[in-house]
């Protein structure tokens, strides 16, 4: 497991924290709403998937 802060620009942390945990619900996903991030624990291939997504919703 490793832990990964996704710092957030178009969405709201407890949005997209919402929206991880679904994805990958045997992730660990906290809120820090005064940085509008999300601070994920999580297996390496789950990291991998979240920041494709990440790439894929930015450029789209």
């Amino acid at each position: 497991m490793q832990a990964v802060v996704f710092a957030l620009h178009t969405i709201a942390a407890s949005r997209a924290a919402a929206v991880l945990h679904g994805l990958y619900p045997q992730a660990r996903v906290r809120v820090d709403g005064s940085a509008n991030a999300v601070v994920v624990v999580a297996s390496p291939r789950d990291l991998d998937a979240m920041r494709k997504e990440k790439t894929c919703e930015r450029t789209a």
